[in-house]
């Protein structure tokens, strides 16, 4: 991907997403999911020319964060969701071997889902 712009259509290319109504929600998560990876990493990433593992695990938590983040269960009698506020330890373990030396906290990362 190098000398590309990363944009919704990178990020459409890496998950198989056809049509545009997912196009506004990638725009919007792209900014906000590099900044995470950012700063998770200690790396400064250049949307002109990111690597393409890199590019890839910005992908998946783009689409984690699109298909019900953090949905842990529904049952669809009487409708009940429950959510956890843990992104899966296999998703960040795709940011560790870009993790700048002692940046990693070891921690685990919580967020609040948007609903």
């Amino acid at each position: 991907m190098t000398d590309t712009l990363f944009t919704k259509e990178s990020v459409k290319s890496f998950l198989n997403i056809k049509g545009n109504e997912k196009d506004e929600q990638i725009n919007m998560l792209i900014p906000a999911t590099v900044k995470f990876v950012e700063k998770k990493t200690g790396l400064e990433l250049d949307l002109f020319n990111l690597d393409e593992g890199i590019a890839f695990v910005v992908s998946k938590f783009i689409e984690y964060f699109m298909l019900n983040a953090g949905l842990k269960s529904y049952s669809l009698s009487r409708e009940s969701s429950t959510f956890s506020d843990e992104i899966p330890k296999y998703l960040l373990s795709l940011l560790e071997p870009y993790v700048v030396d002692g940046n990693s906290s070891g921690k685990s990362i919580n967020f609040i889902p948007l609903r």
